[in-house]
């Protein structure tokens, strides 16, 4: 919900739109919507662009895996096991799925609602249900405390009650309330679908004339008509007959750059300017930058600058509000690593790097690659204990990791 949006009466539709004229006076601007009407989010997400923004957040973020950590005189210590609100928040959907519409809300919406459906004998949540941010409707700030009406019941955040919110990336001074993307761009994203639509009915709807009959003459409104109803009767349908014009009369067909009829330079550049609301890049939705193709060289550092740039900033603040709700100590982690994971010999590479320095264990590298640790003590400890032929200690004979099925070995 924008921050700057009216509060909606009773009797108004709850779907959620939003005005490109309170978005106008907002920015101090003269915007007016090229459509001539206001543009709904669902209607924003039917430019491929916004669309393929929000999944590339969405997804990326709910791909990487959330830990739970807790700091002892300044070492980093995994919570186990994990706890329940973070193992599985949601009775309803998969993990993966509900950190997606988190991160979605955010984008679209400018906020992310949810309501805490359980809790532990402590009164600490163990599960939180999202909200369709249409459903929230009147935030603001009562005593120093967020409400919003959720289907016309009054809640607060919690810990005064089973509101749980999570702001977007951009949020005003004075609001708690995040700001849409979505909402944002809608300059850019209201160019883009006029041109589509312009381009999509360029020549279906008679946009221009296909073809000029020229004549030396002038000609009577009935001569002309004739004439064309000739022309047509040859031309139209699959016959392909030879069109026979007479004395004076000449024929030119009218033709039209594909790429100028499609506005493919417009959409390109409203794909850049959506792209830089979200703080994607082109490359990551498919769109060439600047005349260029889309390559696949330095994945490693573009994946780098998109969790820098991009990402991050919706992960940190999911972080911040999940760990709110959880015991004095506990830290909750997106595991950042899952995004960045490179090709086998890389990865190979750094780990040798890892023992070699004594960074770390033979058994965390082989828990990094999903391998079953060694159960000897001493490839717990940092780097390669006593030199030891790693590699010949998981091939020998009568290793449990060689004697045990697969099924066994990962129980």
């Amino acid at each position: 919900m924008g921050l700057f949006r009216r509060p909606k009466a009773e009797s108004e539709p709850t779907e959620r739109a939003f005005a490109m004229t309170q978005l106008g006076r907002v920015l101090s601007s003269t915007y007016v919507p090229l459509t001539g009407r206001d543009l709904t989010t669902a209607d924003a997400l039917r430019w491929a662009a916004a669309w393929a923004c929000v999944r590339v957040l969405g997804q990326s973020a709910s791909m990487l895996p959330l830990d739970v950590v807790r700091y002892v005189d300044g070492t980093r210590l995994p919570v186990d096991p994990v706890p329940p609100l973070i193992a599985n928040p949601s009775g309803i959907v998969e993990s993966d799925v509900w950190v997606q519409q988190v991160v979605s809300s955010m984008e679209t919406a400018g906020n992310a609602w949810g309501v805490v459906t359980d809790a532990d004998r402590r009164g600490y949540p163990t599960a939180i249900e999202t909200l369709d941010p249409k459903c929230v409707r009147d935030p603001k700030v009562v005593d120093g405390v967020l409400t919003a009406h959720v289907e016309n019941k009054p809640m607060k955040r919690f810990p005064y009650g089973d509101l749980w919110h999570v702001p977007g990336v951009m949020v005003a001074a004075g609001s708690p309330l995040g700001l849409s993307t979505v909402e944002y761009a809608s300059g850019a994203i209201d160019t883009a679908l006029a041109a589509e639509s312009f381009g999509a009915h360029f020549f279906t709807d008679g946009g221009h004339p296909s073809s000029i009959v020229y004549a030396d003459q002038e000609l009577t409104e009935d001569q002309a008509k004739q004439i064309k109803q000739a022309f047509l009767a040859a031309t139209s349908g699959t016959s392909r007959e030879p069109a026979v014009l007479g004395s004076g009369l000449k024929h030119e067909a009218i033709q039209v750059n594909p790429d100028d009829s499609q506005f493919i330079d417009l959409l390109r550049l409203e794909v850049e300017n959506t792209c830089r609301f979200f703080g994607v890049p082109p490359s990551m939705v498919y769109g060439a930058v600047s005349g260029q193709n889309v390559t696949y060289a330095n994945v490693a550092q573009a994946d780098l600058a998109f969790l820098k740039h991009g990402l991050d900033p919706r992960l940190v603040r999911i972080e911040r509000a999940l760990s709110r709700l959880l015991p004095g100590g506990q830290t909750v982690k997106f595991n950042r690593d899952a995004l960045l994971r490179a090709d086998t010999a890389s990865r190979y590479a750094q780990h040798a790097v890892a023992l070699t320095n004594k960074f770390r264990t033979v058994n965390e590298v082989r828990r990094i690659e999903d391998e079953r640790p060694f159960d000897d003590p001493m490839y717990d400890e940092p780097g390669l204990p006593g030199g030891a032929d790693v590699a010949a200690h998981e091939a020998a004979p009568g290793d449990p990791a060689e004697d045990s099925s697969p099924q066994e070995q990962n129980s």
